[in-house]
């Protein structure tokens, strides 16, 4: 399997309003790092209420870690959250469990638009951070 490119991916329907675009516009030009696609998407029910919070294989396919585990997850240049991830037969990371405690800490919101960016960690023991930015106001 040949690596994929590192761009920036889309949920199915998201369509981002102008300031919306205009905050990921920036975002792109000054951040650097990245290990994998970012992942735009706008938080659902699923991913708020129930808990469950899905990544793309697309984005996935770079980051090489393990089937299940734990990542650092962060708002932005937050502090790190420790999340459970499993990868799903479809090739997608799955946080679920400890998600739902980083949902409700940063209050975030059906409807808001996030954009997930993966970086390698020099912060032990995660080998991996996926930083949120909601672009959504």
């Amino acid at each position: 399997m040949g690596e994929a490119p590192i761009g920036i991916i889309y949920s199915m329907g998201v369509s981002l309003d102008l300031e919306e675009e205009g905050r990921l516009a920036m975002m792109i030009d000054i951040e650097q790092g990245n290990i994998a696609s970012r992942f735009v998407h706008r938080f659902t029910i699923t991913n708020i209420t129930k808990k469950s919070m899905k990544i793309p294989n697309q984005v996935c396919v770079l980051l090489n870690i393990g089937a299940e585990g734990f990542i650092g997850v962060r708002l932005g240049e937050g502090p790190l959250s420790r999340v459970a991830s499993k990868t799903a037969k479809d090739g997608r990371m799955v946080f679920n469990k400890e998600w739902g405690v980083f949902v409700s800490t940063y209050n975030l919101q059906v409807g808001s638009v996030a954009v997930f960016t993966f970086r390698r960690s020099n912060v032990a023991p995660f080998d991996v951070v996926c930083v949120v930015d909601i672009l959504s106001i």
